[in-house]
């Protein structure tokens, strides 16, 4: 994902993420004209995902977003991507 400046409460977020996940995170803003502050999407790859359904993935991150942002600040996230290790490897056996 492209370099982005992003503001200091994505940015805390960011680095929450990383130490209680020991993931890697990378942001990329979502694109748009509207007037509303910039939004972003965050793609996380951690193996404490390996024998986590998406769900559970996706409500354990969102209790840290909701930890870390205000109500207004979580606004900013729009989406959010959990990928175990394994999930990013490419694919070494043709599917029938």
């Amino acid at each position: 994902m492209t370099a982005i400046r992003l503001p200091k409460e994505i940015k805390t977020l960011v680095r929450t993420l990383k130490r209680e996940l020991s993931a890697e995170v990378d942001v990329e803003l979502v694109p748009g004209d509207d007037p509303y502050p910039d939004r972003y999407r965050l793609a996380i790859v951690s193996k404490m995902f390996e024998r986590m359904t998406h769900l559970k993935r996706q409500d354990f991150i969102w209790d840290i977003i909701n930890k870390v942002l205000d109500r207004e600040h979580s606004l900013a996230v729009s989406m959010v991507l959990a990928y175990s290790p394994s999930e990013m490897e490419p694919l070494t056996k043709k599917r029938s």
